[in-house]
């Protein structure tokens, strides 16, 4: 009875191993890797349904082609002329590609083909000269496993806009006109940058917003904006005009104002525009990581389209040098290479050295206007 047989090359990157094997479904799964690509081949095979597929293992010297031929040769692939073969030289090294590319001449099998996928995540096939687009889509945590890696805890665009709709549309009138617009920026500047001064003071650590904004109504002298700040409503009047009337909680006010949350849900309501609102996710949280850099471990919006991972990070004030090295080390350490970056501002950056970094690291960047 004929099988369906991949042959797998491993490399760093992960992701067109898995999506392979995903697609196709083999019956036997082989998986040709070095010494370097062990845990890559491990996270692979743990992902494996080892009762539909038998994987059989190759650990070769992936810089040394004679020894990647010979390991070849030697083993027992128990070959039937009417096998479906495909061969993903995707992954691996050039010797390890070269090397499977020679032994495959003594492969007697009139259903052989190879087939590599392109950084649009497309299907090239060689024998064929075709290419096929993927028809199973990756899940976010199969994305995330690929990496070793895993969610601490997320939200749902959706679910996040529900609780605050009513809200952040009032916010987004708000923005949209030039006249409350700079209401709004008053506001931001004048009470709740002050706010959040207080809450990076190592005095205050510990102390919830909600009490800071208590301390600030004693010691401000800002006579043109009054705050009243309940348990469940949220109102600023600016020279005895409502400016601001949101009915949330403490938390969800804590999280919507002094967390930029209105800046981040304005933000992902922009990409649900173009990408499924079901595979968008706010306030992502990874465990944190000893070896890595920079410590930040939550993803303001993170997209799956299917093929890669976006990683969306909202700046609503200043850009510094260590948030574009951060947004860099997430993404290699729980996208890898094919995913993207992208960083929002509220307004254009216009310091040049920050622009060449983003450009230097494949940083998109872009004004919430502009999305």
């Amino acid at each position: 009875m004929s099988k369906r047989i991949l042959f797998s090359l491993i490399g760093k990157e992960t992701t067109p191993n898995f999506r392979a094997y995903k697609e196709f479904q083999p019956e036997v799964l082989i998986h040709i890797y070095s010494k370097e690509t062990i845990g890559a081949s491990d996270i692979l095979v743990s992902m494996v349904d080892n009762t539909k597929t038998e994987v059989k293992l190759i650990i070769v010297d992936g810089d040394n082609y004679s020894d990647v031929l010979l390991k070849l040769q030697e083993f027992d692939f128990d070959l039937n002329p009417d096998d479906f073969i495909s061969i993903n030289i995707t992954g691996g090294t050039k010797m390890m590609a070269l090397a499977l590319m020679e032994f495959s001449k003594s492969i007697k099998s009139k259903n052989l083909d190879f087939f590599y996928i392109d950084w649009k995540q497309n299907i090239q096939w060689y024998l064929k000269n075709e290419v096929e687009i993927f028809c199973d889509d990756l899940e976010l945590d199969e994305f995330v496993k690929l990496k070793g890696q895993k969610i601490k805890s997320k939200d749902h665009f959706i679910d996040v806009y529900n609780k605050y709709q009513n809200s952040v549309n009032h916010i987004n009138e708000l923005v949209k006109d030039s006249i409350t617009r700079k209401k709004w920026d008053y506001f931001l500047e004048s009470y709740v940058s002050k706010i959040r001064k207080l809450v990076s003071n190592p005095v205050n650590r510990g102390k919830s917003i909600y009490n800071l904004h208590k301390k600030w109504l004693l010691e401000t002298e800002n006579k043109r904006l009054e705050i009243v700040w309940g348990t469940q409503s949220f109102k600023v009047l600016d020279k005895d005009i409502v400016l601001i009337e949101l009915d949330q909680s403490v938390e969800e006010i804590e999280w919507l104002i002094f967390n930029a949350g209105w800046f981040e849900l304005l933000t992902a309501i922009k990409f649900s525009k173009k990408y499924d609102e079901n595979q968008i996710f706010m306030n992502v949280k990874f465990p944190v990581l000893k070896d890595v850099e920079f410590d930040k471990n939550e993803v303001d919006i993170l997209i799956n389209d299917g093929g890669k991972l976006i990683f969306v990070e909202c700046k609503s004030g200043d850009v510094k040098s260590d948030d574009i090295n951060s947004i860099r080390v997430r993404k290699e350490t729980y996208g890898g290479l094919i995913s993207e970056n992208i960083l929002v501002t509220r307004y254009a950056l216009s310091k040049n050295i920050l622009l060449e970094k983003c450009k230097e690291l494949e940083i998109e960047v872009s004004s919430y206007l502009k999305l």
